[in-house]
């Protein structure tokens, strides 16, 4: 291959661009001079005045005259070494305007940039382009050649200038960048639109739009690592904000505005829009206008939307809703006609010029509206799924036109999807927590229920989004309470029941039609001719809720209502033995709940309250007999008889009871023996209520108290000191062998009587009763003839006063310790699943003393299992509750834990 050859193969990948041609000789013999100043494209010899000459025709002497009229063309279109952006802009061309001014302006531009248009030049380029020689080698193709060195002068000299000016920050750097490539671009295509374009009778492949196409292509490519994309997005964001009134205050005006202000806000508009469409229009001249700044625009356009959707109708939670409405309206009278002015420039690919102001607004297509309604719609419903964990919390106060506008959003799988998944971290982050109340997630859980019923009936989604919340709430103790608590509360009455659940009892009204409900009907139901299948997002043990049933889904939470049922009835049994002597509301929850459960899960709660109403009429027939309980008038002795079969185990302390009420029950026993010959009684003494009235020396005393606190103040009043001179005193000591009570239950009826001011602690363990109080306040005298006496009545009343604070202080932290001792103390009537469970863990106690005499050191695993093999019909708890037992033996100082495992204390 010759050199020559290589150098074409080698410019065929890598051009090489130059300003400059080489110049070929003025003249040469064989063709005469290089003047093509009165060339013609059709005859192949040129007439020179009256003589004339023939040109030599030969290959050689052709390529010689098309070498020197390609050295004159090139020479002509060089552009200047340095920036073309500062220079003025050009006037319009010819075809635009013809005027005197304009063409005066034209050529002043024409003489600092342009060379001279002679007829040299123009001849050499018609030379170029006429049809039998423009196509030599494919090398003076002029249009391929300027092109290159537009973008070559483009790199060198304007893309550097462009940098510096957008670095600048100004507000109006956008629009300055702009202007400077549109000036650029202005003196690049001058020579080719006012010159070269009309002398090319045959384009092909070099036409005026694949030449601009190409060189804005490449301009393109230049400005990717520049920011001008971020500043077209700034712009379009700024001036599209104004126009579809996001813009400051400008969002929907007020009632209340003038006029003036109205027009400012129109004329604000109309200037912003008219500089928007004067920009775009700009942008397209010069070729940013692409697919590119339309995904720019889209992406302003969408954000926008979901911004006016956010401001406006964030919050807007009523019932109904025409949000949805509001919002298609909008769309079709201001979004879409910002959005079709914009994309009618954008989509413009022949706008080289300044075009005029554009027509009137155009019909919309229907497909593009519907687009932009569905992604506003798809807006409305992304901000109420971020609104949902505050719409359930704010149900009670309609918030169900905020699942009407989200219902429509949930037409496809990912729009679920992402209710779900948003929806259930809000809950992991705000709700399922340390710090919120059992009672606080219970309330939220129903509403959850509610307002899911209402977004999808066959409850895919409640299942998916309820499932952390029931996980949680099985792990906490008070759940079953706090529920069963709640059905027993008293609907009608809000104010009483501010602790309760009082949801559940109202929801447990509405729903006695609910009569033989079974939750467990099986998977086909083969009678049902509405069946059908489970939804496609379902769970694989999905089961198909009703409707909004919040009971149910409740009673669920616990597997089997065998669970339930059991501590109904320990809850129902601590309030069956209070004072009260009606029981409707209980009454009517049992009856209930026996229409979802049967009579038969309920059986035990039924006998409770037939127990209740029993012991009325049996207390009422032994009172008849009136022989049988002779007491002073002033005492009513009355009682309540459980059936000890069905009732759950109950708190029993031992201890003497005043000898009055003793002599009272053993009266009522034989009134009852004698009514029901084959059952006897068995009293609880610390269960149950007293009155007691107490006449001390300056006062009388009435108050509610339970047995054991009525048995130690009774103790007081024939105690040791007791005189009209002396208060009656008594220690700890003493009381709980007079009464032979525990020292727990006597702590806790002093604390009690503390907090009342009917007794006084004079040490550590020693209390007096209080039978005079001492005044806040002492007269003085206020003669002046006798200071001493005045000196010594003020000593007086201070003294009285601080004795008397520190009586009051001693009461109020009494009080406090009663309330937070009363649990402990016994005062429970029916003892709880755990207390139960630990009483019976007692039993296998010994057990464990004996393995660990004999075994030594033994580890969990083997008292466990060991355990399993003595107790007969195995033992009935797992390792984590044996561990939990002997930790509180730990605890107790009877065991100790070694590295080895568990050891008696020695």
């Amino acid at each position: 291959m010759s050199i020559a050859a290589k150098q074409r193969l080698f410019s065929s990948i890598f051009p090489v661009s130059t300003y400059t041609s080489t110049a070929t000789p003025t003249a040469t013999p064989q063709i005469g001079t290089g003047d093509f100043s009165s060339f013609s494209q059709a005859p192949s010899v040129v007439h020179d005045g009256s003589s004339s000459q023939q040109y030599d025709d030969s290959p050689a002497a052709d390529i010689v005259r098309l070498e020197r009229a390609w050295h004159i063309v090139t020479d002509f279109l060089t552009l200047p070494s340095t920036s073309l952006a500062d220079r003025p802009s050009l006037p319009p061309t010819t075809e635009e305007t013809s005027s005197p001014r304009t063409r005066k302006s034209r050529n002043v531009v024409r003489t600092k940039w342009i060379k001279p248009w002679t007829a040299d030049v123009s001849g050499a380029a018609s030379y170029l382009f006429s049809s039998g020689l423009r196509g030599i080698g494919g090398e003076y193709d002029v249009f391929e050649w300027y092109l290159r060195q537009m973008g070559k002068h483009f790199l060198d000299f304007e893309k550097g200038r462009l940098i510096e000016l957008l670095d600048e920050g100004t507000e109006d750097v956008f629009l300055k960048a702009l202007s400077c490539v549109q000036n650029v671009q202005e003196y690049y295509t001058y020579p080719l639109q006012e010159y070269l374009f009309p002398l090319d009778l045959h384009p092909s492949i070099t036409q005026r739009s694949e030449i601009l196409d190409r060189y804005q292509a490449y301009v393109s490519i230049c400005l990717l690592q520049t920011p001008l994309a971020e500043l077209l997005r700034d712009f379009l964001r700024h001036h599209s904000s104004i126009i579809l009134g996001l813009d400051g205050d400008a969002n929907e005006a007020e009632e209340d505005e003038d006029t003036m202000e109205e027009a400012d806000d129109h004329s604000l508009l109309t200037a912003s829009h008219e500089q928007m469409m004067a920009c775009l229009r700009g942008l397209q001249k010069v070729g940013l206008g692409s697919d590119k700044a339309q995904r720019i625009f889209a992406e302003v356009m969408y954000g926008l939307l979901t911004q006016y959707v956010d401001t406006t109708y964030a919050g807007q939670w009523s019932s109904p809703s025409d949000i949805s409405a509001r919002l298609k309206d909008w769309i079709e009278d201001t979004f879409a006609r910002h959005a079709i002015d914009v994309l009618r420039i954008l989509n413009d690919r022949l706008l080289l010029a300044a075009a005029p102001r554009i027509d009137q607004f155009s019909q919309v297509p229907y497909s593009d509206v519907l687009v932009w309604k569905q992604r506003a719609i798809q807006s409305l419903g992304t901000l109420r799924i971020r609104e949902m964990f505050n719409i359930i919390v704010e149900w009670e106060s309609d918030t169900k036109g905020a699942l009407e506008d989200l219902k429509p959003y949930l037409k496809s799988q990912a729009a679920r999807s992402h209710l779900i998944s948003s929806f259930s971290a809000d809950i992991s982050q705000r709700l399922l927590q340390p710090g919120a109340s059992t009672m606080q997630i219970l309330q939220f859980y129903i509403g959850i229920v509610r307002a899911f019923a209402l977004l999808d009936r066959k409850g895919v989604l409640l299942d998916r989004v309820a499932r952390p919340i029931r996980r949680y709430l099985r792990e906490r103790d008070d759940t079953i309470r706090i529920i069963i608590g709640g059905l027993l509360a008293n609907p009608n009455s809000e104010g009483d029941n501010q602790d309760a659940l009082i949801e559940l009892a109202q929801e447990l009204n509405h729903m006695t039609e609910m009569a033989g409900a079974d939750e467990d009907e099986g998977e086909l139901d083969w009678d049902d001719m509405n069946w059908m299948p489970d939804p496609v997002d379902a769970s694989a043990d999905y089961r198909k809720s009703k409707g909004s049933d919040v009971i149910g889904t409740l009673i669920s939470l616990f597997g089997t209502q065998d669970i339930f049922v059991k501590e109904f009835q320990l809850i129902l049994g601590s309030r069956l033995l209070k004072k009260e002597l009606e029981f409707e509301g209980e009454t009517r929850v049992l009856e209930l709940l026996k229409l979802r459960f049967g009579d038969a899960s309920l059986q035990a709660c039924e006998v409770m309250l037939h127990d209740v109403h029993e012991s009325r009429r049996a207390d009422v027939a032994i009172r008849k007999g009136g022989k049988t309980l002779s007491a002073p008038q002033s005492t009513q002795f009355h009682s309540r008889i459980l059936s000890r079969l069905f009732w759950p185990p109950l708190h029993t302390e031992e201890f003497i009871l005043p000898p009055p009420i003793t002599v009272l029950q053993e009266q009522y026993s034989k009134g009852f023996e004698s009514l029901k010959a084959t059952r006897k009684l068995t009293w609880m003494p610390n269960l149950g209520h007293v009155t007691v009235e107490l006449e001390l020396e300056d006062r009388t005393v009435l108050e509610e108290c339970q047995p054991w606190q009525a048995s130690v103040i009774y103790a007081f009043q024939d105690g040791p000191s007791a005189s009209p001179s002396h208060a009656a005193t008594l220690s700890i000591e003493q009381l709980m062998e007079k009464l032979t009570m525990s020292e727990s239950l006597v702590s806790n009826a002093l604390t009690f009587w503390v907090s009342k001011l009917v007794l006084h602690q004079t040490s550590a363990t020693t209390f007096t009763v209080l039978e005079n109080l001492p005044p806040i306040t002492t007269s003085t005298s206020t003669d002046p003839s006798a200071p001493d006496q005045h000196t010594s009545n003020v000593g007086s009343t201070t003294a009285t006063s601080a004795a008397t604070n520190q009586l009051v202080e001693a009461a109020n932290a009494a009080a406090a310790v009663d309330a937070a001792s009363a649990a402990g103390a016994g005062t429970a009537g029916v003892l709880s699943s755990e207390e139960v469970a630990s009483e019976q863990m007692d039993t296998f106690w010994q057990y464990v003393v004996h393995m660990l005499k004999n075994g030594g050191t033994l580890k969990l695993g083997r008292i466990h299992m060991m355990l399993n093999a003595v107790v007969p019909g195995m033992f009935p708890y797992s390792s984590e509750e044996l561990k939990s037992f002997l930790a509180s033996k730990v605890r107790e100082g009877k065991i100790e834990m070694s590295p080895g495992g568990y050891k008696l204390v020695k």
